[in-house]
C-alpha cells in the first residue's frame, strides 16, 4: 500500500500468497496409514505429523537393535517409505517460503535500504520476517499448517547477502549457496537501487528471524474450537511469541535504530496479553464496534467468531511494522481471507499513520474491499472478481473480516 503525504509517499509493502498444499502430490504413504484410516485421513498429515510417526518407527528399531531382535521388514520398508515422502515433502515446501520470505527482504531493501540505521539493526539483529496465517487448523488446512511451519522454521538456517554484481552463473542475478543445513542467498538490485544501498551494506551476511501467528477465521476454525483441534496453533502461537519478544529485546536494548522503544514495549505487552485470551479462548475484536451492515442473530455463530483471536493478528502485523520486519499473509488460496485481513491492516495503518477518521473507518475498509486492488488480485487468481467465499463462511468469520455484500459468492 502507499499512501501520499504531500510530495512524498509512505509505502507499506505486503506480500500474500497460497499456503503450500502438498498433501494431494505427496500424502502420507499407505504403508504408514493405520488400519483403520480413511482414504481422506491421510491428506491431513503434515511434515510435523510425519516426523511423530518417524520417530516412533526409531524407537521401535532402536528397541530391537538393543534386545538383539530382526527389525521387521515392513517397519523397515515404513520408515525408507516414510523418510523419502518427508524428505520430498519438505523439498518442496522449504523452496515454496524460502522464495516469499527473500521477496519480502527484497521489497523491504527498496523502502529502508538507503538508510545506514536499517542495516546497522539487521546486521545486528538479523532481518524479521512475519508469516501471519489465516488456515484452520481442522481437516486438510491442519496438515498445511504443519507444512508451513516447518519450512518457515528452516528459514532460521537462511542468511542473505546483498552483492554489487549479479552473482549466479551467466549474470544471473541470484544464486544460494549451501552447506551443511545452512543456506545464504546471494542476489544484485537493480542500478536504480543499489545506487541508495550505503556501501558497507554490500558483502554483509544477514541472517533471518521467521514467526508465524496463525489464526483460522473460517467455519473451518468453528469446527476446530468444537472439536478442540487447536492445540497446534496454540502452540505455533507461543513459541512465535517468544522469538518476537526475544527479537524486540534485542534490537531496542542492543542496537540504535531510532524505533519507537515505548510504542514498541507497549504493543507487545498488549499482544501478550491477547495471546493468554487464546488459551482462555475467549476474545472479542478490539477495533470491532458491534456494527455490520449484515447482522447475524444466531447467538452461536456469533460465539464462534468472536473466540477467533483477531488481536493477535492485528497487534502481532502493527509490532512487526515498528520493528521494520517483512509482512507477510497466506491462506489455503490466497484470495478471500487473505483479502479481509490485508484490507483490514490498510484501513488501520491509514487510521494509525495517517489520521484516517474514526467515523469512516468502516466506510474506508467496505471501499477497498469492494474496488480496491484485492478485486483484481482475485481475478488474477480465480479469473473471477467476487472473494471466495460463500455466505455460510462469511457468517462465521469475525465481523472485521467480513466482505461487503456483493463481493462474495452467495
Amino acid at each position: 500500500m502507499r499512501a501520499k503525504i504531500g510530495d512524498w509517499y509512505a509505502v507499506y509493502p505486503s506480500i500474500s500468497f497460497a499456503a503450500p498444499a502438498i498433501a494431494a502430490s505427496v500424502p502420507l504413504p499407505e504403508s504408514c496409514c493405520d488400519a483403520h484410516s480413511t482414504p481422506e485421513q491421510k491428506f491431513r498429515f503434515g511434515l510435523l505429523s510425519f516426523g511423530k510417526l518417524m520417530k516412533q518407527y526409531t524407537q521401535r528399531i532402536s528397541k530391537c537393535v538393543s534386545t538383539n531382535t530382526p527389525i521387521p521388514p515392513k517397519l523397515a520398508e515404513k520408515m525408507t517409505m516414510l523418510s523419502t515422502a518427508s524428505a520430498r515433502r519438505r523439498d518442496i515446501a522449504f523452496s515454496h517460503i524460502l522464495t516469499i520470505a527473500i521477496s519480502s527482504f527484497h521489497h523491504t531493501v527498496r523502502n529502508f535500504g538507503h538508510s545506514q540505521v536499517f542495516w546497522r539493526q539487521v546486521r545486528t539483529a538479523g532481518f524479521l520476517v512475519h508469516f501471519e496465517s489465516l488456515l484452520s487448523s481442522y481437516a486438510h488446512e491442519h496438515a498445511q499448517i504443519e507444512d508451513l511451519y516447518d519450512a518457515v522454521k528452516m528459514l532460521q538456517n537462511v542468511s542473505v547477502r546483498i552483492t554489487r554484481n549479479p552473482p549466479g552463473a551467466g549474470r544471473m542475478p541470484l544464486r544460494i549457496l549451501f552447506r551443511r543445513r545452512q543456506y545464504v542467498v546471494e542476489f544484485s538490485l537493480t542500478d536504480h537501487i543499489r545506487g541508495t544501498i550505503p556501501s558497507d551494506a554490500f558483502g554483509a551476511s544477514v541472517r533471518l528471524v521467521p514467526i508465524l501467528i496463525t489464526q483460522g477465521v473460517d467455519e473451518m476454525q468453528s469446527f476446530a474450537y468444537r472439536f478442540k483441534t487447536e492445540e497446534l496453533q496454540r502452540t505455533i502461537n507461543q513459541r512465535s511469541l517468544r522469538t518476537l519478544e526475544q527479537y524486540a529485546e534485542n534490537v531496542t536494548s542492543n542496537v540504535d535504530t531510532r524505533l519507537d522503544v515505548v510504542l514498541i514495549k507497549r504493543l507487545m505487552k498488549t499482544l501478550k496479553i491477547a495471546m493468554r485470551r487464546e488459551t482462555r479462548g475467549t476474545n472479542r475484536d478490539e477495533f470491532s464496534n458491534g456494527d455490520d451492515d449484515d447482522d447475524d442473530s444466531d447467538d452461536n455463530v456469533e460465539g464462534m467468531s468472536n473466540r477467533k483471536n483477531v488481536d493477535a493478528l492485528l497487534l502481532s502485523s502493527q509490532l512487526v511494522r515498528e520493528l521494520r520486519g517483512g509482512r507477510i499473509t497466506t491462506c489455503a488460496e490466497g484470495v478471500g481471507r487473505t483479502s479481509m485481513a490485508i484490507t483490514l491492516e490498510h484501513s488501520i495503518l491509514l487510521r494509525l499513520k495517517h489520521q484516517l477518521r474514526d467515523d469512516v473507518f468502516y466506510d474506508s475498509l467496505r471501499t477497498t474491499r469492494t474496488v480496491g486492488v484485492q478485486r483484481s488480485n482475485a481475478i488474477k487468481n480465480s479469473g473471477s472478481s467476487m472473494y471466495t467465499l460463500s455466505s455460510l463462511q462469511r457468517a462465521l468469520l469475525p465481523n472485521l473480516l467480513k466482505p461487503p455484500v456483493g463481493t462474495y459468492f452467495s
